[in-house]
């Protein structure tokens, strides 16, 4: 498989001009840092075999546009940990997909072009592994709620395992953040790293299947379901001054109790479950940006103890916030 990445706008963000050289090399890794009109990206690119993952930490002031391009049909388990994009094939192919803050999602794309939009910002996170099918057809189940993403794969259509975006667990995040800063090398490298997707592609098809399968989220209408989004829209719009869940259910056509009923079923948690694992992601970031000691971050996130705060942080990232730096 061949794997090209550019930046279309700004043009100069570097990925792997260099990277498909290294074809006969089990696995290779290479990581950069590239300056354009006022955007900063690192990124890291990993290659075991016919698998391919790159992250990306992107700085920037302006909108960045990025052009994917693989010369084999593909599957992407796509990972965005902090970021604001829009997703999209060539255009008539497919509707475009909007990724969000802490969404996953899988997608599986013939050869051909796909693009992402992104939004300016800070401390964007997104991390995205490309499989070949073969690994793929290897693992995914032959239960009844995969069918139709069976035939089109067989088909090698254009196809997104989950209609809605799905939440990232902090499994998913530990075992993202172990396949990045893997120390191993060599055959132990390749070891870890294959094992660790195959667990994550696990975690993504359990999550799919149990949501897929309640009968309480599959007998939402369509616009329950997009009202429970519109409330996670407000959720992360107002995460210094949070509204009450009679407040949030106001505003947006419903009760309380239908609200905590169908948000846990669309997302798999509850409104402030959800409310926690932004909150501690914005911690995560103003920590990484070394501007703010860990009881200021403990404070601005609402805490008035540091200790419940390291305390919940270390629950949520499996690491304490002062061995964060």
């Amino acid at each position: 498989m061949i794997l090209e990445i550019e930046s279309v706008k700004p043009q100069g963000i570097i990925f792997n001009d260099d990277f498909n050289i290294h074809e006969e090399n089990d696995i290779v890794e290479i990581d950069r840092i590239s300056y354009a009109a006022g955007v900063k990206d690192t990124n890291k690119v990993i290659k075991v075999d016919e698998i391919y993952l790159y992250y990306v930490n992107i700085d920037s002031e302006q909108g960045i546009d990025y052009r994917v391009y693989t010369d084999t049909p593909s599957l992407q388990l796509m990972f965005n940990l902090c970021a604001n994009f829009l997703f999209a094939m060539e255009k008539g192919t497919t509707p475009d997909i909007n990724f969000q803050f802490n969404q996953h999602n899988i997608i599986c794309f013939p050869r051909l072009n796909s693009y992402s939009s992104w939004a300016p910002g800070n401390n964007q996170e997104y991390i995205e592994i490309i499989l070949p099918l073969a690994f793929f057809r290897k693992y995914i189940p032959l239960q009844k709620v995969f069918n139709h993403f069976h035939s089109q794969l067989e088909r090698e259509q254009i196809a997104t395992l989950s209609q809605y975006n799905m939440p990232v667990t902090p499994a998913m995040r530990n075992i993202l953040q172990e396949i990045i800063h893997n120390q191993r090398t060599g055959s132990y490298k390749k070891m870890l790293i294959e094992a660790r997707i195959i667990e994550l592609l696990m975690l993504q098809l359990e999550q799919y299947e149990m949501l897929s399968q309640n009968p309480v989220c599959t007998g939402l209408r369509k616009s329950e379901i997009d009202r429970m989004h519109e409330a996670k829209d407000i959720i992360l719009h107002n995460l210094t001054n949070p509204c009450s869940l009679i407040d949030l259910a106001h505003q947006i056509g419903t009760n309380e109790f239908n609200l905590k009923k169908s948000f846990k079923k669309v997302f798999g948690t509850t409104v402030f479950g959800y409310l926690n694992q932004v909150k501690m992601e914005e911690a995560r970031k103003l920590l990484l940006s070394q501007e703010h000691n860990v009881n200021q971050v403990a404070a601005m996130m609402g805490y008035n103890d540091a200790t419940n705060f390291s305390a919940a942080f270390k629950k949520h990232f499996g690491i304490l916030p002062s061995k964060l730096r």
